[in-house]
């Protein structure tokens, strides 16, 4: 093996966690001072990282190299350690601070500041990053992703975010360098200061207990709608598929089987055609809650009303995803044609 002329990065940094905000970043940050390379082929080496990292989230998106300085390596490294995390819905910035401490042999000595969502997730990540990164200056090839891959993901799974909306909401926030906390349990903390916010997922220290209440509670909806004079279906909650069966047979086919107290539709079977499917779409919706709920289908489309403070500020039509074929495209070029057009 052939290495080049520059250090070797360290896989173990020693880390000091900085609480609350500093320098600027928008999550808490920890810190660490170390010796970056310089010298023949470490632009060559940036190139094969950068390719690397993007076979190992599986995106064609390679970014080239930053132009040569005595940081090129730890932009590189900094954005990888976070590109890595955000992959398995680890949600943080891809922000950075670095702070030249003066030359040091074959190398540059630098002070590197990087935000986290879990301190040991970003340790894991950077450790790495340095690992590939040395692999590659001493000129090795990485013949299976695949196995690069699967380590990697079973080493960071258990730092997730706990579920998509807490990754969506935090990304947005510290994409747009809203400042972050991660308080105990789901709670986080958005601002600072009078205006600061405290959220639990989509909830917020101002949301309505009792329209929380009824919103989590399918069947109550329903009866709720009902009552306000709109549209409501028919539905109601069954304790055992012999039971839901019964139901099905009044309604009249198609129904739908769903969790009377989950999100996301989580369990929710549709266009169930006969009894079999019944019982079946039963047994899996009560594996997951005691509150299975029975409901007519009634078909059209699905409409995501966003309220804040009272008002509603946007509605949205969500439309199931389809192409139409030219007769020369593959289905895969169709969807990629139509992710760019002004309908996507």
């Amino acid at each position: 093996m052939h290495s080049t002329d520059s250090a070797a990065l360290n896989t173990l940094p020693t880390w000091r966690a900085i609480p609350g905000y500093a320098y600027g970043l928008p999550q808490s940050s920890m810190q660490t001072q170390e010796v970056f390379p310089l010298g023949k082929g470490v632009e060559r080496v940036a190139k094969a990282f950068n390719a690397v990292i993007a076979q190992v989230v599986g995106d064609e998106d390679t970014p080239p190299p930053g132009p040569r300085s005595p940081l090129l390596v730890v932009e590189t490294i900094a954005r990888a350690v976070a590109r890595l995390q955000n992959w398995v819905y680890i949600p943080v910035s891809d922000d950075f601070v670095a702070r030249e401490e003066g030359n040091a042999d074959r190398g540059v000595r630098v002070e590197l500041t990087l935000p986290f969502w879990s301190l040991t997730a970003t340790r894991i990540a950077y450790g790495y990053c340095a690992e590939i990164w040395n692999r590659l200056s001493a000129r090795e090839e990485f013949e299976d992703i695949d196995a690069l891959r699967l380590t990697l993901s079973d080493k960071l799974t258990p730092f997730v975010a706990s579920s998509v909306n807490q990754f969506a909401l935090v990304k947005g926030a510290v994409d747009l360098n809203l400042n972050l906390i991660r308080m105990p349990g789901e709670v986080l903390c958005l601002g600072t200061g009078a205006q600061s916010r405290l959220m639990n997922s989509t909830l917020t220290d101002r949301s309505a207990n009792i329209s929380i209440m009824l919103a989590r509670d399918k069947a109550m909806t329903a009866k709720v709608l009902r009552m306000s004079g709109l549209p409501g279906t028919r539905n109601q909650q069954v304790s055992s598929a012999d039971e839901a069966a019964q139901i099905a047979k009044e309604y009249g086919y198609p129904v739908v089987i769903k969790p009377a107290d989950l999100d996301r539709g989580e369990g929710v079977a549709a266009f169930l055609a006969d009894e079999v499917a019944v019982r079946e779409a039963y047994a899996k919706a009560r594996a997951l809650t005691e509150n299975v709920l029975i409901e007519e289908q009634v078909n059209g489309f699905t409409h995501r009303l966003t309220v804040v403070d009272g008002k509603v500020i946007s509605v949205r039509q969500r439309v199931p995803g389809g192409v139409t074929g030219d007769g020369k495209s593959t289905v895969s070029q169709l969807v990629e044609a139509h992710k760019q057009s002004e309908w996507s």
